[in-house]
């Protein structure tokens, strides 16, 4: 092994993995270096081949695992170390949230935040169907047949796949090797409906192909499916690459097959991100969106919508959030990245107004809309970017008792700190998604003069390393 020696691309190294990074990447430090393990979680003594090195930072996968400190247990799912998706359901869930408090530990340590304020992780009553929203791919096999499903995990050696202490850590028998996208029997995120309509649609469209965005030929992209857990509605959006097909048979036999359908939509993207809004959306059958209903509140949820995927942990995220703001009825709160406006709207229960603030232009809409049809009158939308927003609302001499910052992964812009800091609310509840930047955040809202007091992290993606974390600063 190449311990103590030049480090290369290639090297096989022994490693002593002892904590924990965003990602779920263990962390391993020998010979003044520290290495960032795929893999290897806390307490694993294991054989590593190193894959990149990059401004320092040494990455290697696990390739043998000599020894475990956290047990490994059967994964319920068949596609287990094929997919990409769940990499921790082959351990016990009490560890995963373990882990996860981790994570948000490491976080704040490598910000030279005192990680002492970290809560345990809230974790879901529910570990399996958890899931109101599942993102299906379109692909091709060797045999040309048309394939939809998931992804299958990047990296050919991993923690996937192992069992036992001192295993090989090799490629499962059953791996599938010849697409991207792997034909989907069941998965235990969504629902057991959710993985027959996939068969369904499978079915349906397996004389047609799958678009290539290196070509950009071809039709078929992805395969979105939303269900209301709590009222049980799903709506279905097929995306392609082109409005010509004639695909409303699939939405017909869809509704015919699945009395739960209320909508099949197809969308059109024509650009070669998979990720970039859709130019068009019409509907194939039924209605363009359904109804979910958070702690007594209803929401329209269309194709656009963003969501929480997982409805039941929101409910006790937002709670916490309305907690952490102390609403006594007679408060001013400003909500910024509000989205479609559901922290807003529970929050106007127990706040005198509440003004939200989103970039989106349809999720705006989407919160208006939400607004009415629970006949909430104290609360109003604006349609901007924060930046822009914050510096015309200190302008009009606006002022504000509370503000929650719901941002997306890469975290508050500094001026926009600097702006939440200067209209002196008592309290900011910041809840975020990741938090290498939520603990890069937390600082600057020092500087404007604000102190953490308190850190809850909630798991709403079980088998995962994700989870949200709610901070409460106070003025």
């Amino acid at each position: 092994m190449a311990q103590g020696a030049e480090i290369r691309r290639g090297s096989t190294l022994r490693l002593e993995v002892t904590d924990i990074a965003p990602g779920g990447i263990g962390v391993a430090e020998a010979g003044n270096r520290r290495y960032h393990v795929r893999g290897g979680l806390p307490g694993d003594l294991v054989e590593a081949q190193v894959v990149k090195q990059e401004r320092g930072r040494v990455e290697a996968v696990v390739i043998r695992r000599l020894q475990s400190r956290i047990a490994r247990v059967e994964p319920r799912c068949r596609h287990f170390g094929v997919c990409g998706g769940c990499q921790w359901q082959d351990l016990a869930y009490a560890d995963q949230l373990a882990l996860k408090k981790g994570i948000v530990q490491h976080g704040f340590r490598e910000a030279g935040i005192d990680a002492g304020p970290v809560a345990d992780v809230l974790g879901s009553e529910e570990v399996f169907f958890y899931r109101n929203k599942m993102d299906f791919s379109f692909g091709m096999s060797e045999e040309g047949k048309l394939t939809l499903g998931l992804y299958r995990s990047p990296s050919k050696v991993g923690a996937e796949g192992a069992k036992d202490s001192a295993e090989q850590i090799a490629e499962p028998a059953n791996r599938e090797r010849s697409s991207p996208v792997f034909d989907l029997e069941e998965c235990w995120l969504q629902s057991p409906l959710s993985n027959r309509i996939v068969k369904a649609v499978r079915e349906f469209l397996s004389a047609r192909s799958p678009y290539d965005p290196e070509t950009r030929t071809g039709l078929l992209r992805s395969l979105v499916i939303r269900e209301g857990k709590r009222t049980g509605e799903v709506l279905v959006n097929l995306v392609a690459a082109s409005p010509e097909a004639d695909l409303a048979p699939l939405g017909e036999a869809l509704r015919d097959a699945f009395q739960e359908v209320k909508g099949v939509i197809l969308s059109v993207n024509r650009r070669r991100s998979k990720n970039a809004l859709p130019e068009s959306e019409e509907a194939l059958a039924g209605e363009g969106q359904i109804v979910e209903r958070v702690d007594g509140l209803a929401f329209g949820v269309s194709p656009a919508s963003f969501f929480q995927v997982n409805t039941r942990q929101a409910e006790r995220l937002y709670d916490l959030a309305v907690q952490f703001c102390g609403l006594t009825g007679e408060e001013r709160v400003l909500d910024l990245y509000c989205g479609t406006g559901a922290l807003s709207l529970l929050m106007a229960r127990r706040a005198a107004s509440v003004t939200g603030v989103e970039a989106v232009a349809q999720a705006v809409e989407d919160s208006r809309r939400n607004a009415v049809l629970n006949g909430v009158q104290n609360c109003r939308f604006l349609c901007g970017d924060v930046l822009h927003v914050l510096p015309e609302l200190t302008r009009a001499g606006e002022g504000f008792d509370a503000v929650t910052v719901n941002p997306p992964r890469a975290g508050v812009y500094r001026a926009a700190i600097q702006a939440v800091c200067a209209l002196r609310p008592k309290r900011v509840v910041y809840i975020s998604c990741n938090p290498e930047t939520l603990a890069r955040d937390i600082p600057r809202f020092w500087a404007g003069g604000y102190r953490l007091e308190r850190v809850q992290p909630v798991d709403l993606f079980p088998h995962t390393p994700h989870c949200e974390v709610v901070a409460q600063m106070i003025r």
